[in-house]
């Protein structure tokens, strides 16, 4: 059946209107430029007249038409496919995670690595940044796997993100991440957390010097990687015309210091 014609009254008061009605007069009144190559009012006129069946340009589209048909109809159809789709590692991605094995992921909730070790046993809380990637909660996150330490996540925004939980203000006034609570102990700076992760498990694999001369040039890396971080961070967000200047001298810094290592790591041929 046709449509019903419309009136001359409301079609002149349609022509009349101004403001677009359609989203291919919308994109048409974006090209201000006077060229008409408006890329946008091309795709706009093809997707109203794919869904206007009263259209006079309206013809088959059969690449549309084989695309809707080839939609799942149910989500229990996607999670068939899918399943058929995924290899035994990514089958059991998600049923690992939950329960803290392994790969390392973000997504994880609490961290066992294997069936050896149990929930109960877990003696570290590590507050970590929702976005994962502030550096020194990435700092403190590859000890605790290097070190594979069984430890509790919870993540906590930085401040670009939104509000600090009240609870977590409690234990970290400034609301600095990451924290660490160690068998009751909070510890709220990384270098802090990392050097009482090294004393309270002493069974884990060593990531600390033992010798005098080792241990100095390890403070000073760690004393470096606070210089660097600030030089990036003061030429990333300042408007200083130096700061790159600032960052490039850093950076060269820490070139230099792994360029001296005997191995691939700053401390030799081991993490």
């Amino acid at each position: 059946l046709s449509p019903p014609r419309a009136s001359s009254s409301v079609s002149s008061a349609r022509t009349s209107d101004s403001s677009p009605t359609t989203p291919t007069q919308l994109c048409a009144k974006r090209d201000t430029n006077g060229s008409g190559n408006n890329p946008l009012q091309s795709i706009a006129s093809s997707l109203v007249s794919a869904m206007n069946p009263f259209s006079s340009t309206n013809s088959p589209n059969p690449t549309l038409d084989a695309t809707i048909a080839s939609i799942p109809p149910t989500w229990d159809t996607i999670a068939t496919q899918l399943h058929t789709l995924q290899t035994p590692t990514e089958r059991d991605f998600r049923p690992s995670i939950q329960k803290g094995y392994d790969p390392p992921s973000p997504l994880h909730k609490i961290r066992l690595y294997d069936s050896t070790n149990k929930e109960e046993d877990i003696r570290v809380t590590f507050y970590r940044d929702s976005a994962s990637w502030c550096p020194y909660c990435q700092k403190v996150w590859m000890t605790l796997e290097e070190k594979r330490i069984p430890y509790r996540i919870t993540k906590v925004n930085m401040r670009c993100y939104g509000d600090k939980p009240r609870s977590f203000l409690q234990m970290q006034p400034n609301g600095n991440i990451p924290v660490a609570e160690i068998d009751g102990v909070i510890y709220n700076q990384s270098n802090d957390i990392l050097y009482a992760l090294e004393a309270k498990f002493p069974e884990s694999k060593k990531l600390v010097p033992t010798d005098n001369d080792g241990r100095e040039r390890a403070g000073r890396l760690l004393r470096l990687e606070r210089q660097f971080f600030s030089a990036w961070m003061y030429w990333l967000t300042g408007n200083n015309p130096n700061s790159r200047q600032g960052f490039e001298e850093a950076l060269s810094e820490v070139e230099q210091e792994l360029a001296s290592s005997p191995g691939d790591y700053f401390l030799g041929s081991d993490v």
